[in-house]
């Protein structure tokens, strides 16, 4: 195991003056704006994208980030850099993160060629419109959330677990001690959800919300949690010698896995364009902000209840899905 003591330059990094934060931020604002006053959104597969929406749920994490390094700060806890008891060198972080980037590109390129996307759709299930394998949608979601959970927790586990034998702390699977976030954790979730929620969802049997729960967890939540955050995002931000800057490499790296995402197109210039400006818009920034919740407090989980419980109002959908009344 290597590590270096801490000193205050990595216990409290300047995020304003990262240069690799800085240029992030702008590409990010000249992608909202383009998308909010330029765009034809009728090139995505689904045109009902409405970047508006997707800045208020931007604008209104940021909050909670201030907040939640804050505590940070105030409970001592140190953000994740080249200091930290890893488990790892510069080489054996270089090699790893080298397999990781292979591996993804790889396990996405099967994905796409299975239509099974990073995140999922369960309109374009409800309504028939996407399929894995030309399956029904009950059986196409949960193929869906089975993919993810091998190739994205399982098979990855199997190999730095068991194999390497890093342990949970040194992959940041260990909730934060301090138990102040535990309501900053419920707070954070509850709010991040409550604006994506429609009537339907006060009237969905509890079966239907417990379901809910479970295919994103398996699909999405534990699949991101393990592989870009508990996997990649530290190994960046050794690498990087800085937890910011590892932050925004992992945010990059986030929007790259979702290459694939259901609502993009790739077959011509203007379709190519959007995307990936949809893209920049989207998950740089939430990737980036991902891997801030995951660096700060050295933990691979909170970034679930910062960024993605939103996922948890697709309760309707899902129920109507798998037939639940």
């Amino acid at each position: 195991m290597t590590s270096s003591s801490l000193n205050p330059k990595s216990a409290r990094p300047n995020l304003t003056f990262n240069p690799f934060l800085v240029t992030a931020t702008l590409i990010w604002l000249a992608a909202t704006l383009y998308l909010l006053f330029f765009a034809d959104l009728t090139n995505l597969r689904y045109g009902n994208q409405e970047p508006a929406t997707y800045l208020l749920g931007q604008v209104g994490v940021l909050p909670f980030i201030a907040l939640m390094l804050f505590l940070a700060r105030r409970t001592g806890l140190k953000p994740v850099d080249h200091t930290s008891e890893l488990g790892l060198s510069r080489t054996s972080a270089a090699l790893e993160t080298a397999w990781l980037l292979a591996y993804m590109f790889a396990t996405m390129g099967l994905g796409m060629a299975l239509n099974i996307h990073n995140h999922i759709h369960f309109g374009a299930f409800a309504d028939g419109t996407q399929s894995v394998l030309g399956q029904e949608p009950r059986v196409s979601s949960i193929l869906w959330a089975g993919y993810n959970l091998l190739v994205y927790v399982v098979l990855p586990l199997a190999f730095f677990s068991g194999m390497r034998r890093y342990s949970a702390k040194e992959l940041l699977l260990s909730f934060p001690k301090p138990r102040v976030f535990v309501p900053f954790a419920v707070l954070a979730g509850v709010v991040g959800v409550v604006p994506f929620i429609t009537s339907d969802f006060w009237s969905t049997p509890l079966l239907g919300h417990l379901l809910t729960l479970l295919i994103y967890s398996l699909g999405t939540l534990i699949p991101v949690a393990v592989f870009t955050q508990a996997l990649l995002a530290p190994r960046l931000a050794f690498l990087a010698r800085s937890w910011v800057t590892g932050a925004v490499l992992a945010g990059v790296v986030y929007m790259l896995f979702n290459l694939n995402e259901y609502f993009v197109e790739w077959g011509s210039a203007p379709e190519v364009g959007l995307s990936l400006t949809w893209l920049l818009a989207g998950d740089l920034f939430w990737g980036t902000i991902k891997a801030v919740s995951t660096l700060a407090l050295g933990n691979a989980w909170m970034h679930i209840f910062t960024t993605h419980t939103l996922h948890l109002a697709d309760a309707p959908l899902v129920a109507k899905v798998f037939g639940i009344r």
